[in-house]
Formats: structure tokens, C-alpha cells, sequence
């Protein structure tokens, strides 16, 4: 019983979380590695943010990255 509750309420927090991501100021323009970088940065895993954006948790994991090495890059550049 309550697992269940813990669960229903995990799936209701994936909900808001992805309608928040969603409702960003420029979140049409923001790509999805700035979107994960972006979860990473507030301390989301890479597996929730896989359900909340609707990817695999693969495809998280290579923009995230992807994203670091270029991070890296651009601060190395400096």
C-alpha cells in the first residue's frame, strides 16, 4: 500500500517536473542537451530525466555527454 502511494505519487512529480520543463522561457528553442544539462545542473538523474523528457536513458547519457566534453572545450578555449 504504500508502495503504491510512493509510486503514484513519483509518477505525479515526473508530471510537473516535465510541464515545468516544458513551460520555460525558450524551452522551444533550448535543445535537449541543454534541457538534460540543465536537469543535471538541479540534480536530476539520468534516468528520471529519461522518463521526464520522454528518451531513453541511453540517449540521456550521451547528451549529457556529448554536453560535458563540450563544456569542457569551450571552458579549456578561455
Amino acid at each position: 500500500m504504500e508502495n503504491e502511494l510512493l509510486e503514484n505519487i513519483n509518477r505525479n512529480l515526473e508530471v510537473v517536473i516535465a510541464l515545468l520543463v516544458r513551460s520555460l522561457p525558450g524551452a522551444d528553442a533550448a535543445s535537449l542537451r541543454d534541457r538534460v544539462l540543465m536537469l543535471e545542473a538541479i540534480g536530476m538523474r539520468p534516468r528520471d530525466m529519461a522518463k521526464v523528457l520522454g528518451k531513453s536513458a541511453n540517449h540521456i547519457n550521451k547528451e549529457l555527454s556529448v554536453g560535458r566534453s563540450t563544456a569542457k572545450k569551450g571552458r579549456s578555449k578561455k
